[in-house]
């Protein structure tokens, strides 16, 4: 299917973390035959090329994969993406924090993209704003165009600690 796909359209890839040497990693594209023994030989010889005891990414689905430092907290998001895979991040983050995570990544989807989460991670209170595609693998459809209303991000508020929305703005809580 994704070889029907290449034909006719254009795949980029945005492979992004905040820590310069998982990057690095990533970016050689290099693993070792051991870290690779659960992908079946019809795979690794589909996208690898063996070098010695290792597997190199082809060059070709290398090309369709731009890296970039990306802290999803406090950067802007990448902007009208099909696709957003975000498994198991949030799991570390605060409940505030993953709110805000989870509005921007709504904000970076197109209309109808989707969004995959890990395993032990919840829409974190905007479940109105995503229609749900397969509980088990958590993935969920855009519902609608636009930001979250601050109104909605703040609704959870504790504390009284303001935080910046996905318009920029600040939310203030009345609490405070």
């Amino acid at each position: 299917a994704v070889e029907a796909a290449q034909k006719n359209f254009d795949i980029k890839i945005f492979a992004t973390d905040v820590h310069p040497g998982s990057l690095d990693f990533a970016g050689r594209g290099l693993y070792a035959a051991e870290g690779l023994a659960h992908l079946g030989p019809e795979r690794l010889e589909r996208f690898f090329l063996r070098q010695g005891g290792s597997h190199q990414i082809r060059p070709d689905l290398r090309q369709q994969i731009v890296f970039a430092r990306h802290n999803v907290v406090k950067d802007a998001p990448f902007t009208r993406l099909d696709l957003v895979s975000c498994r198991n991040l949030l799991i570390y983050l605060q409940p505030l924090a993953q709110k805000k995570v989870l509005s921007l990544l709504h904000f970076a989807l197109k209309r109808k993209g989707v969004l995959l989460l890990g395993p032990s991670e919840t829409l974190a209170g905007l479940a109105d704003e995503f229609e749900t595609i397969d509980t088990h693998w958590r993935l969920y459809k855009k519902q609608r165009e636009g930001r979250i209303p601050a109104a909605v991000l703040d609704r959870d508020r504790r504390f009284g600690h303001p935080i910046p929305a996905a318009t920029g703005e600040t939310i203030r809580s009345d609490f405070s």
